[in-house]
């Protein structure tokens, strides 16, 4: 499976890079996921988001599982020829220019499609956060006159109670 290439080489086997695609491919399925789930966000779509939020979770468990396959095999590789550092930026040094090359645009890519994984999910995640809060306080401002929670100052005027809306956009 790994051989020895001359001039003390490591030559990785060709499946590796297989599952390195593999990777690529999940991370860009992720990334049409978040797409999807950004515009059923948009248009308050509730049974696409829960179907989304599923896939979301079965795509990052194979994202991970094949994280694990990849560090594990690395590590491998490096025990098998007592390299000094494992994880793929470890084994670029010990590999065939070819091969190095290819490993180092397979990581770049690999490491842009995470950053922006990171990037569009935190994105998702708030403006979901803020849609949350700002339906939040129109509902406390619809049912706020029905509630008889007020209470009163020592002056005698009337004090907002602890769920009135936080913030009130002045166009409202």
């Amino acid at each position: 499976m790994i051989t020895e290439h001359r001039n003390n080489k490591v030559t990785i086997p060709p499946d590796f890079f297989g599952l390195l695609a593999k990777q690529t491919q999940n991370c860009e399925e992720m990334l049409v996921l978040l797409s999807d789930e950004k515009k059923a966000l948009m248009i308050m779509d509730t049974s696409a988001l829960l179907s989304l939020s599923r896939m979301k979770e079965q795509q990052l468990s194979l994202i991970q599982a094949l994280d694990g396959t990849l560090t594990k095999t690395a590590e491998n590789i490096a025990q098998t020829f007592d390299l000094p550092a494992a994880g793929l930026s470890g084994l670029a040094p010990h590999l065939p220019p070819e091969e190095a090359k290819k490993l180092s645009r397979v990581r770049k890519e690999l490491l842009h499609l995470q950053e922006e994984i990171l990037s569009r999910n935190l994105l998702n995640k708030k403006f979901a956060q803020e849609t949350k809060n700002f339906l939040g306080d129109a509902i406390s401002l619809i049912t706020g006159a029905m509630r008889q929670d007020q209470g009163y100052t020592t002056r005698g005027l009337n004090r907002s109670s602890k769920n009135q809306p936080s913030f009130i956009s002045r166009e409202v």
